[in-house]
């Protein structure tokens, strides 16, 4: 008699196999069979570029400036929970396969960047909005430079 499911129930019997004999990885000259904790974060940093690093960081330094309106810290705290979460359960497992597991959460990122950079332009201070604008103009410059000359 067939088990229903039986199809997707062979990948994750796979993954669960290879989670308790451990799998080779690699990270900054290291090889393990069980992980690193740190191996995520690392990976995010590296393999993330630059100017989406800097906005987050630009991000994530309104919030704190921001944090007095409680409304508005809700929504903030509403958006950051769900790439806070997976990216703490990615550093708490040993499977260390690859940056593309990062990937879910950049989505949640370019959102939070927007929302800060639109909070950002909708205040009277024009120079913030045109500092802003002439680094994203730099960084874009800068990164296509460097394209160039590697590529």
């Amino acid at each position: 008699m067939p088990l229903p499911a039986a199809s997707h129930l062979v990948p994750i019997e796979r993954v669960l196999n290879d989670v308790s004999a451990g799998r080779t990885t690699f990270l900054m000259g290291q090889y393990s069979q069980h992980g690193w904790w740190y191996y995520f974060p690392i990976a995010f940093a590296i393999k993330t570029p630059l100017p989406t690093l800097i906005l987050l960081l630009t991000a994530i330094m309104t919030i704190f400036k921001r944090c007095t309106r409680f409304a508005w810290l809700w929504d903030t705290v509403a958006l950051v929970m769900f790439p806070l979460i997976y990216f703490a359960s990615a550093m708490i497992q040993p499977f260390n396969i690859g940056y593309r597991h990062l990937l879910p959460i950049l989505p949640f990122v370019f959102v939070l960047v927007g929302v800060q950079i639109s909070s950002l332009k909708s205040h009277p201070s024009q120079r913030t909005e045109d500092r802003l604008s002439n680094h994203l103009v730099t960084l874009r410059l800068r990164s296509g430079q460097a394209c160039q000359s590697s590529c």
